[in-house]
């Protein structure tokens, strides 16, 4: 899986951590950023009903197109996260919904958010 159990980072538990792009607080991004942010939950969400459904194909055409926006936007973790359910599906292993629910909820810390300093 993607997530380790007690894993911890400043402040606590690593699954709790907001994830923010570099772009954070850049107006000229500010407003996609948004928008991206909040059709993460619902993107991921899609790919998992595809997996759960067994439309693999369908939902590893989905799971690029994610890799693709949140690589864009520096959201490095999410990309990792989806990178690994890729593989998972590309190798039709074991757990790919569960590892399609953990993608939800790393999609759900994003934020559009300036990192504080």
């Amino acid at each position: 899986m993607y997530f380790v159990n007690n894993v911890t980072h400043e402040g606590g538990d690593i699954e709790d951590q907001p994830i923010y792009s570099p772009l954070s607080g850049d107006p000229e991004f500010q407003d996609l950023l948004e928008d991206l942010v909040a059709d993460l939950p619902v993107r991921a969400t899609r790919i998992h009903d595809h997996l759960a459904a067994g439309q693999l194909s369908d939902a590893s055409d989905l799971i690029h197109q994610l890799k693709a926006a949140v690589g864009i936007y520096g959201f490095i973790p999410i990309y990792e996260a989806a990178n690994q359910l890729d593989e998972r599906v590309n190798n039709q292993q074991e757990g790919i919904v569960e590892t399609a629910k953990d993608l939800i909820a790393i999609c759900k810390r994003a934020t559009s958010e300036a990192k504080p300093a």
